[in-house]
């Protein structure tokens, strides 16, 4: 658009845009950034710059916002995150190491294993087989005479 003349109102403009533009690519400089003058999804009370948060692999947008003016007149920018899709857009965690603690362990001893980080079910009343009764739970790991223990061992 350099070279191309345009009447002075969109002079500015496009010349503004290129500021953000270049202040983005300052901030960010791996950001793919995509520029759509005719883009207005009709909010009329934007007062500049308006913007819609893309990600790579994702469908929908996962927010849009722009500046504006308050009911007071003061100047703000503003944006809404659409947390549905923003949560789908995430990786899903590897799940979490589960340790079984028969009813049978010492005292306090699922409340130092769960202190060190593990994922803890501990067993309210004794059973016949620690081990059975992990796997039932869900659990990849069971506490047997004071050591973690993997179920596939």
């Amino acid at each position: 658009l350099a070279d191309t003349a345009l009447p002075a109102p969109a002079r500015a403009l496009v010349d503004r845009l290129a500021e953000v533009a270049a202040l983005v690519a300052a901030e960010a400089p791996d950001l793919a950034l995509t520029i759509d003058p005719a883009e207005n999804r009709g909010f009329e009370y934007h007062t500049g710059v308006s913007f819609t948060l893309f990600a790579r692999g994702q469908r929908s947008a996962l927010g849009s916002g722009g500046r504006y003016r308050t009911a007071a007149g003061e100047p703000a920018t503003g944006f809404t995150a659409l947390t549905d899709i923003l949560l789908r857009a995430l990786p899903e965690e590897p799940p979490k190491a589960r340790l079984f603690v028969p009813a049978d362990a010492p005292r306090g001893a699922a409340r130092r294993l769960r202190a060190e980080g593990w994922t803890v079910l501990e067993a309210l009343t004794p059973g016949p087989d620690a081990a059975a009764e992990a796997r039932r739970l869900g659990c990849d790991r069971v506490w047997i005479d004071g050591a973690v223990r993997r179920l596939d061992e």
